[in-house]
């Protein structure tokens, strides 16, 4: 198994995009979102949380290089940063 990091190649965007609808194809309940609006979430001049932020996205890949997993870990500076003891959590995508 193999953690890569999605960054800038243009292939594994696509294959973020793409994972979900490949793994949910069979499940009626299942609403595809509008690519473009996954992508907004990744894109610093659409996404104005990107102001204090960032955010790294992985492909969890098996033995053979299909994918099987997704990752988005996000971190605003401005919040993790207040002096309280509250743990950050996030979202699974």
């Amino acid at each position: 198994m193999q953690v890569v990091e999605v960054g800038t190649n243009a292939q594994y965007q696509k294959e973020f995009i793409q994972f979900p609808v490949r793994l949910y194809r069979n499940d009626s309940c299942w609403i595809r979102p509008l690519d473009t609006d996954v992508e907004e979430i990744f894109d610093p001049a659409r996404n104005k949380r990107f102001e204090h932020g960032e955010c790294v996205r992985f492909l969890l890949l098996n033995d053979k290089a299909e994918t099987i997993g997704r990752i988005a870990a996000f971190i605003d500076q401005e919040i993790a940063n207040l002096d309280n003891d509250q743990p950050q959590v996030g979202g699974v995508l």
